[in-house]
């Protein structure tokens, strides 16, 4: 190896801990070990359907017939 594959591996190795330290702040953690208590994801019972506008499942996932047009249960007038 010469001395430009040591600067390759220095600056790759560089760019990783950039980029994990910009992910442990946007996760606002400190630490990626697992605890008891963490919780990965997210809470499905506060999904909204967009097909029927009911909390706890996917569009994908409701059991109801499909409705027409652009649904969107956040603007409901």
């Amino acid at each position: 190896m010469n001395s430009e594959d040591f600067m390759d591996i220095k600056w790759a190795f560089t760019r990783v801990m950039r980029r994990s330290k910009d992910f442990m702040e946007r996760i606002e953690r400190t630490s990626l070990e697992s605890r008891k208590d963490t919780k990965y994801g997210f809470d499905k019972r506060l999904v909204t359907c967009f097909n029927f506008a009911e909390k706890g499942h996917f569009k994908r996932e409701c059991t109801k017939p499909p409705q027409q047009g652009n649904q969107n249960p956040f603007n409901r007038n």
